[in-house]
């Protein structure tokens, strides 16, 4: 079975990712290169939960891909 990545969730994983390192960066406490708006733990916050959005829409097309695909192996044709 090959899985393809749709071309729109590559660039909502890219985004995701470049609101999930920056956050935990600020978390982790090597944000000082981030906004001093965000360089406090509730920006970190706000920014995790930001990519981790993104990276969830990006993953949630391959796997429902993934389990529709499944099913249809499971039921053979008649």
């Amino acid at each position: 079975m090959r899985i393809k990545f749709h071309i729109g969730s590559i660039i909502i994983l890219i985004c995701g990712l470049c609101a999930l390192i920056p956050g935990l960066m600020v978390l982790l406490g090597m944000g000082g290169w981030v906004h001093e708006v965000l360089d406090q733990p509730i920006g970190g916050i706000a920014l995790l939960a930001i990519g981790l959005c993104g990276v969830l829409a990006a993953v949630f097309r391959l796997l429902v891909k993934f389990l529709t695909q499944r099913e249809h192996d499971n039921h053979p044709e008649k």
